[in-house]
């Protein structure tokens, strides 16, 4: 009976670190052209943005300035790096890798986004974003 048990545990395991290790799996390495091959910031770029339902809470994410490449994307959009960690303000502020996305079909930024691993393992989940409510000033 240990023994059955035991293997079932090691099983459920292996999945648990398959499942971990496929976190943010859909955006993919760059395999088609975007619609633009660079965006520069001249400045910090400050969004503000709600999280949560009740209550809702609200956050900052701060985009730094300079150049954004593009990296990798996903059915829905190209995703450009940006030069150094996005700063995330809520209750604590914090750094994660992120940029700015554009939509397929658009030639203009649509949105940020950041890639929060700290405490998510699923595509839906780590990957955190927004649209843009005002543009930031790119060239």
């Amino acid at each position: 009976m240990n023994h059955i048990l035991l293997r079932e545990l090691r099983v459920i395991v292996a999945g648990l670190a398959l499942f971990t290790l496929a976190g943010c799996a859909s955006m993919r390495p760059l395999s088609s052209t975007p619609p633009i091959p660079k965006l520069v910031l001249k400045a910090p770029f400050d969004v503000k943005a709600w999280a949560g339902v009740l209550p809702p809470v609200p956050f900052h994410v701060i985009l730094p300035p300079g150049e954004y490449r593009p990296v990798s994307e996903d059915g829905d959009s190209y995703y450009y790096q940006a030069p150094s960690k996005v700063v995330v303000n809520d209750l604590v502020s914090s750094m994660f890798d992120g940029g700015i996305y554009v939509a397929r079909g658009s030639t203009t930024p649509t949105g940020w986004y950041y890639m929060d691993t700290t405490v998510d393992t699923t595509q839906e989940d780590c990957l955190k974003w927004g649209a843009f409510k005002t543009l930031p000033p790119t060239r």
